[in-house]
């Protein structure tokens, strides 16, 4: 009994040393990091896993290294800890500033959290261990105190002087085994110990900094719904030059960002006649920056002219340069220059008929809005 008492305040305060040098994280920022977003994260460490944060280039003996680089949109997260393998985790940051520093601090504190569980399981592990060859000198299992004090009798039983000069006090030894009930209620407090790796569970969470990356407002639309109208003029004998117009509704699919097939300027016009357009066309896309993308159209303009009943077709291929600008990120205005040659006998527009082989060059303005 004189000898484990010893041995297991030593293993107390072996394990108290080593939780305290575990709940340090040197934090290091690098790149694009915001000296807001390094707070936050710091912050975050000390509200949420109640750790000791500190600011420098390695991590000591004993310490959790968190190392944190963003370049542009694309964050580094790695970790280090004493002994055992470093753990990197990337992930691309949504454009929007508040969700971006919501994913990085979510990160920040899952990929911590995991490290500081392992590190934490890994020392309640190796304890015994190293606690191990005392104990098994002294003929006991490393295991609570309520089993040293079981074991206790069983180490003093060859001794039988010892063993009457305890047992005498009959009323006593009744009372000692009263300390040994609160002495298993020690070892209660013992099984939460180990649910503090349950926050490893947490870090399956990593999923909601995924979640705040799929909800970038700037993410992929694929479906656009507008209206546009060109202008453009032709010489008019005996009045110089009239102007004409096309324009109609936009329907286009883009099953990737950079290309989009669909219908232009689809509608009706008439006087003497109803003339009904659809243009097919394959749009090819350049996002230059999030509100600002350079396209380049190519299809053809097809009408069918209703003349009392009959119905004539005219054909006029076009080629398109453009600009879109997104005032927000489900909705754009685009200008447009348009060169069309007329392959058929006659094409039609509002306000003028055009012959075959004719080139119309027109300026355009369409809205869309992009519906996922």
């Amino acid at each position: 009994m004189r000898l484990v008492l010893p041995l297991a305040a030593l293993a107390i305060l072996a394990g108290a040393s080593r939780a305290s040098a575990q709940e340090v994280v040197v934090l290091r920022a690098e790149g694009d990091v915001t000296a807001e977003e390094r707070d936050a994260i710091a912050a975050a460490l000390r509200e949420e896993l109640a750790l000791d944060v500190r600011e420098g280039a390695e991590a000591g003996e004993g310490e959790i290294g968190l190392r944190v680089a963003i370049s542009s949109r694309r964050a580094r997260l790695e970790v280090t800890r004493p002994l055992r393998e470093r753990l990197v985790r990337t992930a691309t940051l949504p454009r929007n500033p508040d969700a971006r520093l919501h994913t990085l601090v979510t990160l920040a504190v899952n990929v911590t959290r995991d490290e500081a569980a392992e590190l934490l399981s890994s020392l309640r592990r190796s304890q015994p261990e190293a606690d191990a060859p005392p104990e098994e000198a002294a003929g006991v299992e490393p295991t609570t105190g309520e089993t040293l004090e079981e074991e206790a009798p069983a180490s003093s039983a060859p001794e039988p002087e010892p063993a009457v000069a305890i047992e005498p006090a009959s009323s006593e030894q009744a009372v000692a085994p009263a300390p040994a009930d609160p002495a298993p209620a020690d070892p209660a407090p013992a099984d939460p110990a180990p649910a503090d790796p349950a926050p490893a569970d947490p870090v399956g969470e990593a999923e909601p900094a995924a979640d705040a990356a799929a909800v970038d407002p700037w993410r992929h639309r694929p479906l656009r719904i507008g209206a546009s109208a060109h202008l453009g003029t032709a010489p008019e004998p005996g009045s110089g030059i009239a102007p004409w117009t096309l324009y109609g509704l936009d329907v286009l699919v883009a099953p990737i960002p950079e290309v989009a097939v669909g219908i232009r300027e689809l509608g009706a016009f008439g006087g003497q006649r109803v003339v009904l357009t659809v243009n097919p066309v394959v749009e090819g896309a350049l996002r230059v920056l999030p509100e600002l993308a350079l396209h380049a159209t190519l299809g053809s303009d097809l009408q069918i002219a209703l003349d009392e009943g009959n119905g004539s077709l005219a054909v006029a291929p076009r080629l398109g340069l453009g600009a879109r600008f997104y005032p927000d990120p489900t909705f754009s205005i685009a200008i447009d220059l348009t060169g069309r040659v007329v392959a058929t006998d006659v094409f039609r527009t509002l306000g003028a008929t055009m012959p075959a082989g004719a080139i119309l060059l027109t300026a355009g303005l369409s809205f869309a809005f992009h519906v996922e």
